[in-house]
């Protein structure tokens, strides 16, 4: 649940910065150096691996089952808009903590012993879709995991922003 809520934060952030980039104090070009780095992570959980997919990678064989959880663009902003804590005029938006998350916005899927189908409840569902992103719902192990693909492209670009920042900070205003 923990990577899932971080995977949620980190969408919710780039929202926030997307909706309003006043939030962060410091020269625009600083601002800028930013954009790109947001963009390749989105590109990176939204990317449909074609050429991996047309090089073969994906067997027509059922047994050989693949998995993936992309995550489209305007799911992206969604999952990023209901990590937002509600603004008022006194009070700027900001990103809900973990306690916050857990309580309202996380179920887990439980699935009905007489009939077999998984329900999802309550759970949001932009969550839920982060979280087919992070957790195997299916109960067929797949050989070939796109999730996994699309998680290291993500970690690669984060620490590509991370090398972004260690230049001049960045800093929220507070």
């Amino acid at each position: 649940m923990n990577l899932v809520y971080r995977l949620c934060a980190m969408l919710g952030w780039m929202e926030l910065y997307r909706a309003d980039p006043t939030f962060l104090s410091g020269p625009k070009e600083d601002k800028r150096k930013l954009e790109p780095s947001f963009q390749a992570i989105r590109t990176a959980l939204s990317a449909e691996f074609t050429e991996e997919k047309a090089a073969g990678l994906l067997s027509a064989e059922p047994s050989l089952a693949s998995a993936d959880g992309i995550i489209l663009d305007d799911d992206q902003r969604a999952i990023g808009e209901t990590m937002l804590t509600p603004t008022t005029k006194d009070t700027p938006p900001a990103v809900i903590g973990y306690g916050t998350f857990c309580v309202n916005l996380f179920r887990f899927a439980k699935k009905d012993d007489t009939t077999g189908i998984i329900r999802f409840g309550d759970q949001n569902f932009w969550i839920w879709n982060a979280t087919r992103f992070i957790i195997d719902m299916g109960s067929v192990p797949a050989t070939v995991d796109f999730r996994r693909k699309r998680l290291m492209k993500v970690l690669a670009e984060l620490h590509k922003l991370n090398e972004v920042l260690e230049g001049e900070p960045i800093i929220p205003e507070q």
